[in-house]
């Protein structure tokens, strides 16, 4: 684990950080910290609430939308958390 996974943020920087609005944000369920009255969320905690919801895709063309080439079905690449922010850079 590196030390930037324990940085703590506020909601406003996750959701910008993540490019997601509050409906989003609500649904991922990040576990927080209470300090005071504010509320901070961890890196890691961020990390696991978003690894919860990945799901696999697997592209394929509709009947009818577009002619296929060939018989078979084209696989998309699902890339990490992680992956994402460092291709952002």
């Amino acid at each position: 684990m590196s030390e930037n996974q324990h940085i703590l943020l506020s909601k406003e920087e996750v959701k910008k950080l993540l490019g997601i609005g509050d409906r989003a944000f609500f649904e991922l369920g990040v576990d927080y910290i209470k300090l005071g009255r504010r509320k901070r969320y961890v890196l890691e905690d961020v990390h696991t609430a978003i690894n919860k919801r990945r799901q696999a895709a697997l592209c394929r063309l509709k009947k009818g939308k577009a002619r296929r080439s060939t018989g078979m079905t084209s696989r998309c690449t699902v890339i990490g958390f992680e992956e994402a922010l460092k291709q952002g850079n």
